[in-house]
């Protein structure tokens, strides 16, 4: 009994214990001050990435950091360039003028221009006319047969067929004036000299074709090819003067050759657009200069070459390879890829517009590419294409075409900042000063403005935002703050 009771105090004592534990704090604290407002955790500056199209055919990418006052504190601009830049594609075209060149002669001149619109390379060749492949040998000048007649000239006497046929036309021959100063016209139905007819460009080139299908001769009077050999030194060797030996040898050492070499360097390089008034002769050197480019040439006639270079130019101009399209704008002539692809999408370009005023949109899905880029989406996967190589010319099954590119910017880079886009000397702000003065005129602020409180000064050309006079002068600003306002909402 005794045991009993003396458990049962001590379970009363250690109970005791325990609860006097819970009444008093372990660690003493500081009285709370009333006046001291508990702080929030300290916010930190987000940032957010806006895309969109910027100024018609660019891919705008804005980077914003945002303070924890909502401000803009810091920003950054970059353009991607779409297929109007860079699918503009530096493809040769070569195309032949035809005409009469030094009186007596066809010139055909071929012509290769850049996309720029530059001759890069030129060939010259001349064909002989009856001035010189009728010319005939004759066994008995005394007594000259029917079909044979007699010129003399400056140069003496020369013997000609009285017949000649070119593609199936037969010209006669007649003597004009009197000795010494006769000459030779050679005529056909409905052409009264043939040497007039080949200035007409057509008939240049049909008379060109014609002798080298064999169907250019000395003729009788039925058509057929007659027996008479020809006289002239040049013409019996080719029909054509770089063949022929025509005004060589060491009497000559520029002569032909060489005056069709300083007159292709003349050219090369050039837009064929000099006025014929400022190509002279200096009479005591003998070249011939256009304009201020004095070439080696000293041939007679320069100008008639010329003239045929300037329409095998003209028609070069028109010529559109294979697996592209022209478009011709105030700013000249410029050839696009018919097809390109983006990120595995194969785009097909067509033209719009008419005479010079054209332009060039690619359509895939049912959707033009400047309207599809602007979804920050696909924006967004424009440039990621961009950085992985996977934007480029191709054919129309997707495969690469590896044209060189013709636009000198988008040539490159397809950054904007790293293109030389709209930069230089006669640029003093250009494109890098206009992002900049863009930047800080968005720098401090919550990018709230509305669209309509932005115009341009007309006499200035800056922007302003409200009462904010930027230094901006670029086309579409509004473009580019839109797509600053896409950031800003993204920032997180």
């Amino acid at each position: 009994m005794k045991k009993m009771f003396t458990f049962f105090f001590a379970v009363l004592i250690a109970l005791s214990l325990f609860a006097c534990q819970d009444d008093e704090p372990t660690t003493p604290t500081e009285p709370t001050d009333p006046t001291v407002v508990p702080t929030e955790p300290t916010a930190l500056p987000t940032e957010g990435t806006g895309y969109g199209v910027v100024h018609g055919h660019y891919v705008g990418v804005v980077d914003v950091v945002v303070g924890t006052d909502g401000n803009v504190t810091s920003a950054s601009v970059e353009e991607y360039f779409l297929p109007y830049s860079w699918a503009k594609v530096d493809v040769a075209r070569t195309a032949i003028g035809y005409g009469l060149v030094h009186g007596h002669y066809v010139g055909v001149i071929e012509v290769t221009i850049n996309a720029a619109g530059n001759v890069t390379a030129a060939e010259v060749e001349e064909y002989f006319l009856p001035y010189s492949a009728a010319k005939v040998v004759v066994a008995d000048p005394e007594n000259l047969p029917a079909d044979v007649m007699s010129v003399t000239g400056s140069r003496g006497t020369s013997y000609y067929a009285k017949y000649f046929s070119v593609d199936g036309i037969l010209f006669t021959g007649t003597v004009n004036g009197d000795a010494p100063a006769q000459s030779i016209t050679y005529a056909a139905d409905g052409i009264d000299n043939i040497e007039v007819w080949v200035e007409t460009e057509a008939n240049a080139k049909r008379y060109v074709e014609a002798v080298e299908a064999g169907t250019v001769f000395i003729a009788n009077e039925d058509g057929t090819a007659s027996s008479y050999a020809m006289a002239d030194n040049s013409a019996k060797v080719s029909m054509k003067k770089s063949e022929s030996g025509y005004w060589s040898g060491v009497n000559y050492p520029l002569g032909w050759a060489g005056n069709m070499a300083a007159f292709v360097t003349a050219i090369t390089g050039t837009k064929l657009n000099a006025s014929l008034e400022t190509i002279v002769k200096n009479t005591e050197t003998g070249f011939w200069s256009i304009g201020t480019i004095v070439t080696g040439a000293t041939m007679t006639d320069f100008k008639d070459y010329y003239e045929v270079a300037q329409r095998g130019y003209a028609t070069a101009l028109t010529v559109v390879p294979a697996g592209t399209l022209r478009v011709a704008t105030s700013r000249g002539v410029n050839l696009y890829s018919q097809y390109i692809m983006v990120d595995g999408i194969l785009w097909t370009g067509s033209v719009t517009g008419e005479g010079t005023a054209q332009g060039i949109e690619y359509k895939s899905m049912g959707s033009e590419i400047e309207d599809w880029a602007d979804n920050p989406t696909n924006a967004k996967r424009y440039i990621e294409a961009v950085e992985a190589g996977l934007v480029f010319t191709s054919n129309a099954q997707g495969e690469p075409t590896n044209w060189p590119l013709a636009d000198n910017s988008a040539k490159v880079s397809m950054k904007k900042s790293e293109s030389g886009y709209w930069s230089g000397s006669n640029y003093p702000l250009g494109w890098a000063g206009n992002m900049a003065e863009f930047i800080e005129a968005i720098t401090g602020t919550k990018l709230d403005a509305s669209l309509e409180s932005m115009v341009k000064d007309s006499t200035t050309g800056f922007w302003s935002i409200g009462s904010v006079v930027t230094g901006a002068t670029m086309s579409d600003f509004k473009d580019y703050y839109s797509v600053a306002q896409r950031a800003y909402n993204n920032a997180e």
